[in-house]
């Protein structure tokens, strides 16, 4: 069965980047002209995701905002002459149905957030995405894991090396490389 659901945990605190994060969600943040969120979303889309659940937490109503039509903003664009910026505002989920969940009490970490999209996702293979790192290439990475899934059938997570002062920074993983980039 391929992967047509993804969870992306957005509920925590990102203490990372506190204080920013203190009123804006880090998946707002901008690389560039978007949010990190927006990026997440793109490569769900391009990796052939048709339903994404949003673990949201406390002061998450920006993220709702943001994928929801503005009509407001739309005709004051079409009222100053400024129509080429609509679709740069608008259907930010590219089709995809968005279902937004809020991590009952707070943040209670990774493995409780993914558990509160049981019921959408059911029992399906699904994916689970992050927006801590970003990369670019001809192929979204969320694709290739995709494929992976695939041909062997099972789990599996993308990862990438990191030096090991960064280590507490991040969630962990071991194990034995059984093919070329395929662990």
């Amino acid at each position: 069965m391929s992967v047509r659901k993804a969870v992306i945990p957005i509920a925590g605190f990102a203490t990372r980047f506190l204080p920013a994060c203190k009123a804006v969600p880090k998946c707002m943040l901008t690389i560039l002209d978007k949010p990190i969120i927006q990026y997440i979303v793109d490569e769900a889309v391009q990796s052939g995701i048709e339903e994404i659940v949003l673990v949201i937490g406390r002061k998450k109503d920006v993220v709702q905002d943001y994928f929801e039509e503005d009509d407001e903003l739309r005709n004051f664009l079409i009222e100053k002459g400024k129509d080429k910026f609509i679709p740069q505002v608008t259907n930010l989920s590219h089709g995809t149905k968005l279902h937004f969940i809020e991590q009952s009490g707070g943040a209670k970490g990774l493995g409780h957030a993914i558990y509160q999209a049981k019921d959408i996702i059911g029992n399906e293979p699904f994916a689970i995405l992050y927006g801590d790192v970003v990369f670019h290439g001809e192929k979204p990475c969320l694709k290739e894991i995709i494929e992976k899934h695939e041909q062997c059938g099972g789990s599996v997570i993308g990862v990438e090396k990191v030096d090991w002062k960064d280590v507490p920074k991040y969630g962990n993983v071991s194990g034995v490389q059984i093919a070329d980039r395929f662990l």
